[in-house]
């Protein structure tokens, strides 16, 4: 198997690759890039749009799971901001999800409370992806679970596109 590993480019590149080396037997590729614009890069080899059997997309939200850890989460959110964290969630759940093969599997993953951030988004991925299915879905509440909290979601591609 490969696997590939994207992040922003900046400092949090470095903090992937020494997680990623604690893996036992861990061969990954490390692409500083916004999964919108992978396509375009160089160091991806044969990989391509269609042709990938999974991927994990974690995405940037509001951090309202890990207020226990941060509690200047509740000092830095503003009026707009869980909507525009959606916007741009779902634009990056779309552009991973174009990597997939017939038949793939994608989870997309929070570190949010908020339903916008969460089943919203996933909610409108599938409105407007017919080809794609909801599996499983698990919201952790710190509250109930005892550690951070966030939404996790496995999607399936149909096998029949």
């Amino acid at each position: 198997g490969c696997l590939i590993a994207v992040d922003k480019a900046g400092p949090r590149l470095e903090r992937l690759r020494a997680n990623l080396e604690l893996v036992p037997a861990s061969s990954a590729t490390i692409i500083g890039a916004d999964v919108r614009e992978l396509e375009n890069h160089s160091g991806l080899g044969d990989i391509r749009p269609g042709i990938v059997d999974a991927v994990l997309i974690d995405v940037p939200c509001s951090n309202t799971g890990v207020i226990q850890k941060r509690p200047d989460v509740q000092l830095r959110l503003k009026e707009g901001d869980i909507q525009r964290h959606a916007d741009l969630q779902l634009e990056l759940l779309c552009s991973a999800a174009s990597w997939l093969r017939p038949g793939g599997r994608l989870v997309y993953s929070t570190c949010s409370l908020e339903e916008e951030e969460n089943s919203g988004v996933v909610d409108e991925f599938l409105r407007q992806s017919p080809d794609w299915e909801l599996q499983d879905s698990v919201m952790s509440l710190p509250w109930i679970c005892g550690h951070d909290g966030g939404g996790a979601f496995l999607l399936t591609k149909s096998s029949q596109t």
